[in-house]
C-alpha cells in the first residue's frame, strides 16, 4: 500500500506523517492520529512492509481532535462559523489554553477581515480577546496583542481621518453661519414690515379701483345734467308763480288786459331763467369731467407707484427667503457634521476601549 493510499477515518482525506510531532494528520478535516501503533501502520505502509493498515480515530471529544477540525475549518475551509463552536468546545475544555480564547477571535472576525460595523461581533471578539490575554503568557500575549491592536487600530485610524474632515467642514460651515447670524434677524423683520406693507398695499389699490369705477360710472353726466334741467324748471316755475302773486305782476296784467303780446317779456325772462340753469349744467359737466379725469390721472399714477413698491417689496421679499432658505440649509448640514462628529467620536471611543 503506498502513501498515497492512506485515508482518514473521518472525511476519507489523504494523511501526511508530521514528524515533529510524531502524528499522522488528515490534510483535510484535520484529524489527527496519535497512537504509536497507527504510526507504525503508516510507516509500514509507506516503505511497502504492509499492504493493508487499518487506522483508528481518537476519542472524537479530545481537546487536540477538536483543535485540529477548529484550525481545519478555520485556515483550510473559511467555515469561520464552525471553527468559532469548534474552538468554543475547545475552550469549554481547556479554558486556560489562551490558543482556544484565540482562535475564537480569529473565527469571530473573519480572521480580521469583518469590518468594524458588526459592533456585536467585535464586542464578543473583545471578550474572547480579554480571556486570551489573561490566560496567556507574556511573549503570547505580547503577540496576540499586537496582531489585535493592529485590527482596531486599523479602524481608528480611519475614523480619525474622517473625524478631521467633518472638523474641518464644521468649521466651514460655523463660519458662514457666523456671517449669516448678524443678517438674519434684520432680515426677518424686514421681510415682516414687507410683507405688512405689501398688504396694506394690495388693500389700498382695490380702495382706489373702486374710486376709479365710481368716476367713471355710466350715467353720471346726465344725471348731473337732468339735475341742473330740473332745477331750472323748478327755477322758472317759482319766477313764474312769485311773479303772478306780486302786485306789480297784477297791476301789470290789467293795464294790458291780458293782451298775449305783452306777455311775451314775461315769457322770455322765463326763458332766459330756464337757459341760464341749462348753460350752467353743460359748465359743470365740462368742469366735472376736467375734474375726473384729474383725479383719475392722480388716482392711476398712485396705483402704479403701489404696484411698484409692491414689486419691489416683493423682490426684496424673494431674496430674503432665499436667504433664509441658505441659512437654514447651513444650521441643518452643521447639525448632520456635528452628529456624525460625535458618532465618529463615539465610535473612537468604542474602539479604544477594545484596546489592549
Amino acid at each position: 500500500m503506498s502513501f498515497k493510499e492512506l485515508k482518514c477515518g473521518e472525511c476519507g482525506g489523504n494523511l501526511e506523517f508530521d514528524a515533529a510531532k510524531g502524528i499522522l494528520r488528515c490534510t483535510y478535516c484535520g484529524t489527527s492520529y496519535s497512537d504509536k501503533g497507527e504510526i507504525n501502520n503508516f510507516h509500514n505502509a509507506s516503505i511497502g512492509k504492509i499492504e493493508n493498515a487499518n487506522f483508528v480515530t481518537n476519542d472524537e471529544n479530545s481537546f487536540e481532535k477538536i483543535m485540529d477540525r477548529a484550525d481545519a475549518f478555520m485556515d483550510i475551509h473559511q467555515d469561520y462559523d464552525k471553527a468559532y463552536n469548534y474552538y468554543k468546545e475547545a475552550a469549554d475544555l481547556h479554558p486556560r489554553d489562551y490558543s482556544t480564547w484565540w482562535g475564537m477571535v480569529r473565527a469571530g472576525t473573519w480572521n480580521f477581515a469583518m469590518d468594524d460595523s458588526n459592533k456585536a461581533g467585535l464586542l464578543s471578539a473583545s471578550g474572547d480577546m480579554t480571556r486570551a490575554v489573561s490566560v496567556a503568557s507574556e511573549k503570547e500575549k505580547k503577540e496576540i496583542a499586537e496582531t489585535w491592536n493592529n485590527y482596531i487600530g486599523n479602524f481608528i485610524v480611519k475614523y480619525e481621518s474622517e473625524l478631521g474632515t467633518e472638523s474641518e467642514l464644521i468649521n466651514i460651515c460655523s463660519g458662514e453661519k457666523g456671517e449669516m447670524d448678524t443678517d438674519i434677524d434684520e432680515r426677518h423683520m424686514i421681510y415682516s414690515y414687507n410683507e405688512t406693507n405689501i398688504k396694506k398695499n394690495v388693500e389700498r389699490i382695490s380702495e382706489l379701483n373702486n374710486e376709479l369705477s365710481n368716476i367713471d360710472k355710466p350715467g353720471t353726466y346726465k344725471d348731473i345734467f337732468a339735475g341742473f334741467i330740473t332745477l331750472g324748471v323748478m327755477a322758472v316755475v317759482l319766477v313764474f308763480f312769485v311773479s303772478i302773486f306780486s302786485q306789480e305782476f297784477r297791476d301789470w296784467s290789467l293795464s294790458i288786459g291780458f293782451n298775449l303780446r305783452y306777455l311775451e317779456p314775461f315769457i322770455a325772462l322765463h326763458l332766459l331763467v330756464f337757459v341760464l340753469f341749462i348753460a350752467l349744467a353743460a359748465i359743470s359737466c365740462a368742469f366735472i369731467a376736467v375734474s375726473n379725469d384729474v383725479k383719475k390721472k392722480k388716482i392711476n399714477k398712485l396705483i402704479e407707484q403701489l404696484k411698484a413698491d409692491n414689486a419691489k417689496m416683493g423682490n426684496e421679499n424673494v431674496e430674503i427667503k432665499s436667504f433664509k432658505a441658505r441659512y437654514a440649509d447651513c444650521v441643518k448640514t452643521l447639525g448632520e457634521f456635528e452628529n456624525e462628529k460625535k458618532t465618529l467620536e463615539d465610535k473612537i471611543t468604542f474602539l479604544k476601549n477594545m484596546l489592549v
